[in-house]
């Protein structure tokens, strides 16, 4: 993978900028605070998930949202993608595709699986990790992992080295195993209940063939009763006939012989109708002129009754005529006297003129002093402000002059120290040197006590002539005096050399506080802003008193124009409404005109309604007289309506009289034959015998019931036992089924297990084999990065460095400096190889506390390195510069 561009917006001190990179070594290059680290964290937070703080102090102070692209050119297939995260007030993450022209994937967990893939990492590798401990390593702690204790180391490596994930996956598997043994116990339990219900089978499958057998006798035997049955039911539908025939037949004598009756009744009644409408048709006739002539008189009050409703809307219309005069005559009142209010307001307004004049120019007056006042009151407001702002900013040039004024002692307390660092730096090789010295004699000699211990090859160690008793005893009392000696000297060098490192650490601490207090201080150039931001204030504050002493000098002024305004009372108010006043001649003049028009048009419709008026004279007269017709002639109409309807049925009363008779004649002829018919059907039925049949039929049928009945009750039997045959023969079926399985999922349960035991076997194994090899890689590195490759680098199972120069080993506490700083980048880098694809790699203030030669000869070896693609070296000196294309520089 390689990265091409990085965006920044609100992060931290940038506002907005953009950078590009190129293949091969990149420098970024700037003074401390110039924002060097912030584009490594940028990368960090965008491609590996990596914030050693909270995200909102990501944000740039003043922002609310932080917001980081990456350009990188994948390995996987090629392309370009934009990797982009915010955070702070919107938090996204995603990927865009610039040839697609969209976002492919969105969301942590999606875009950092894409990252992996493109950057061909172990899918379960963990990135942060990953980049704190290998490919972006912190300012100032590249090799700090290596001076912690061994526990610590562990900690910070096992993680990336992926030493758990052999146990983890071995336990993984410890849930899939029990899964799978608890589906064994289950299917044991399952066959043991199938093999308990099966032992039933054959006996139910004797009991459903037995009763088989029996199902079909009774079925015969049914058969046998049917037939039966169907002969005894032809006889009796037979006589059945006969039977019904003769209920018929009587229950139609008995309905002529109640018709007949009520027949009687009906001619009674019929006759006694044609009486009532006889005397009916006589009284219609004798009121007959009476009723024509009240009907008559009722035409002509009808006719009455429109006049009248006519003559009342006339009426009605000349009231409403005369209501509309009288409106019409007070408005033009109204509009009169407005006429003489117009010419009273055209005389004030003349009145007015000047006093309008003068109430204007005493308004501007006013106006302008307003102004003042209201410039006075806030110029009084802000004052404290500003003075609240000098005192400050007076403070904090005192300040800042106190602090630049310690600038001087610190730096040189500082290099004091530094020298003095560097001097107890350049002891701890004397003390390894000489504590070697001290093993190599006492080796020396210990192979010298050995060889007089041995009476019979004993031998002078100078001469190896054979010696005497008493000068080996003399030799070996020397030597192991000697050895005494030895010992003390190694004792005492360790303790010494233990010492000098406590205090180097020590120093290094202080020297690290002494550098933190020279970055807190501030540049010159904010003192000089502060002072001239004083001076500025001083003058701004000047001002504002003087402008606010002429202010206060002419707001007296303000309250007696107020004084003269209200003494003058407002005289354009009263003028405008005068002005008001008279702009409504016109309108008034137009309306008095129509006015007079409608009164003049509405007296004319009351005279022509007044004529149509004399028409009804005599409506009254006429009404009278047809009510007087109308009570004379009222009881004859009313006899005529009465019996009107009843002399009109006359006719057809008659008629129902003759069909009555006629009907009376016929049913007594049917009612003969009737008797006749049933006299010759009583004849051929024998109730006797009919009844014998019927109990025969029932006792054959009582012997079909009983015998259905059991036949019903043995098949449900039959259907009871041969459902459940079926089912044990389907749990044999299940049986074997579940065998089968079983035996499946106990050859899976043991592969599972031989499994697990792999993996926790394998653990150890490949974790010591990695370690090698990222050993072999370091080793190699080194050698490039120091140009020397006699030394031997070699990385333990503790995570230790050790560094073998002609035949003596060192451990990495014993190493100088820039020997530290070399076997650090050395192992890291070879992490960064073994562990993943990545050919990238960020060195973050690499020469820190090196002098200039050592500096000089670091960057060179960084620049050797092999292997990568790309190399981010971040320093706040020239030293990378010299030998770089694409240099960074921050702060131009």
């Amino acid at each position: 993978m390689q990265i091409l561009k990085l965006a920044l917006e609100n992060t931290k001190s940038y506002n907005e900028a953009k950078f590009e990179f190129t293949p091969g070594t990149n420098a970024i290059v700037g003074a401390n605070g110039a924002g060097k680290s912030t584009i490594l964290e940028a990368i960090g937070f965008a491609l590996f998930d990596s914030m050693n703080y909270r995200q909102a102090d990501f944000v740039r102070e003043g922002a609310k949202t932080a917001t980081v692209t990456v350009t990188i050119l994948s390995d996987l297939d090629e392309r370009r993608y934009e990797i982009t995260r915010r955070c702070g007030g919107s938090n996204q993450y995603y990927v865009f595709d610039p040839e697609l022209n969209g976002k492919i994937c969105e969301g942590k967990s999606d875009v950092l699986t894409f990252l992996k893939e493109h950057m061909q990492v172990d899918p379960a590798a963990d990135l942060t990790a990953l980049f704190t401990d290998a490919v972006g390593v912190p300012q100032g702690t590249l090799t700090a992992a290596f001076l912690q204790a061994a526990s610590a180391r562990k900690k910070a490596f096992d993680t990336l080295l992926q030493v758990e994930e052999y146990k983890e996956a071995a336990d993984k598997l410890r849930e899939p195993g029990r899964i799978l043994r608890d589906q064994i116990q289950t299917m044991d339990l399952s066959l043991k209940e199938i093999e308990t219900r099966l032992e039933r089978l054959p006996e139910l499958q004797t009991q459903v063939a037995a009763r088989a057998k029996r199902l079909a006798e009774l079925e015969e035997q049914q058969s046998q009763y049917k037939t039966q049955l169907d002969t005894l039911q032809v006889r009796i539908e037979a006589e059945s006939a006969i039977q019904k025939e003769i209920i018929l037949a009587q229950e139609e004598g008995r309905q002529l012989t109640q018709r007949l009756s009520s027949l009687t009744r009906e001619i009674k009644g019929a006759r006694e109708a044609l009486s009532e409408a006889e005397q009916s048709q006589q009284l219609v006739l004798d009121n007959q002129a009476g009723y024509e002539a009240y009907q008559q008189a009722q035409n002509e009050q009808t006719a009455l009754g429109k006049q009248q409703q006519e003559r009342q809307k006339l009426e009605v219309k000349q009231n409403q005529i005369s209501q509309v005069i009288a409106r019409v005559e007070m408005e033009i009142e109204v509009q009169s006297r407005t006429l003489t209010e117009i010419e009273a307001a055209q005389q004030l307004v003349t009145d007015l003129a000047e006093a309008v004049q003068q109430q204007e120019k005493l308004e501007k007056e006013q106006e302008a002093l307003e102004r003042k006042r209201i410039q006075l009151t806030d110029l009084q407001r802000d004052l404290p402000t500003l003075e609240k702002r000098l005192s400050q900013l007076q403070h904090r040039q005192n300040k800042l002059e106190t602090q630049l004024a310690g600038q001087a002692d610190l730096a040189e307390k500082r290099q004091r120290l530094n020298d003095h660092l560097k001097v107890q730096q350049d002891r701890l090789p004397q003390f390894s040197h000489a504590m070697g010295q001290y093993q190599v004699e006492a080796e020396s000699l210990k192979e010298q006590v050995s060889s007089l211990q041995n009476v019979d090859t004993a031998a002078c160690p100078v001469c190896e002539q054979p010696l005497s008793a008493s000068h080996r005893q003399a030799l070996m009392q020397r030597n192991e005096a000697r050895l005494k000696e030895l010992r003390q000297a190694y004792s005492t060098t360790r303790k010494e050399e233990e010492e000098a490192k406590t205090q180097l650490e020590a120093g290094q601490s202080q020297l690290g506080g002494l550098d933190l207090q020279l970055r807190q201080l501030p540049r010159p150039e904010e003192l000089q802003t502060v002072r001239t931001e004083a001076h500025e204030c001083t003058d701004h504050l000047n001002r504002q008193q003087s402008q606010i002493e002429t202010l206060e000098g002419e707001i007296p002024q303000l309250e007696r124009t107020q004084k003269s305004l209200e003494e003058l009372g407002n005289p354009r108010q009263r003028q405008a409404l005068a002005l008001d006043k008279i702009s409504q001649r016109e309108q008034v003049n137009q309306l008095l005109g129509k006015l007079s028009a409608k009164k003049e048009n509405e007296s004319k419709n009351r005279t022509e309604v007044a004529d149509q008026l004399q028409a009804f004279s005599g409506l009254d007269q006429a009404i009278g007289s047809v009510q007087e017709t109308l009570a004379r002639s009222q009881s004859a109409y009313q006899a005529v309506l009465a019996h009107q309807q009843t002399a009109a049925s006359l006719d057809l009363r008659k008629q129902n009289v003759i069909t009555l008779q006629e009907e009376e004649e016929s049913l007594q002829s049917k009612q003969v034959e009737t008797a006749e018919r049933l006299q010759n059907l009583a004849g051929q039925f024998n109730d006797e015998a009919f009844q014998a049949l019927q109990k025969e039929a029932e006792d054959i049928r009582t012997e079909a019931v009983s015998t259905q009945a059991q036949s019903r009750l043995l098949q449900s039997d039959q259907q009871r036992d041969e459902a459940e045959v079926g089912r044990l023969q389907a749990m044999e079926a299940e049986q074997q089924t579940i065998v089968a399985q079983r035996t499946k999922l106990a050859y899976q349960a043991d592969s599972l297990e031989t499994i697990r035991t792999y993996l926790r076997q394998a653990g150890p194994y490949i974790t010591r084999t990695l370690i090698q090899q990222v050993s072999s890689g370091a080793n190699q590195i080194f050698g490039d990065l120091m140009q020397d490759y006699s030394r031997h680098l070699s990385w333990d199972e503790e995570y230790s460095i050790q560094l073998e120069v002609d035949g003596r080993s060192r451990h990495f506490p014993q190493l100088s400096g820039g020997e530290q700083m070399s076997a650090a980048l050395s192992v890291r880098l070879a992490l960064l190889r073994e562990m993943s694809n990545i050919d990238i790699a960020f060195f973050d203030e690499p020469t820190t506390n090196l002098d200039a030669t050592r500096r000089e000869s670091l960057a060179r070896q960084i620049l050797e390195v092999k292997g990568f693609q790309q190399l981010f070296v971040i320093s706040h000196d020239d030293t990378f510069e010299q030998s770089i294309e694409n240099v960074i520089r921050l702060g131009e």
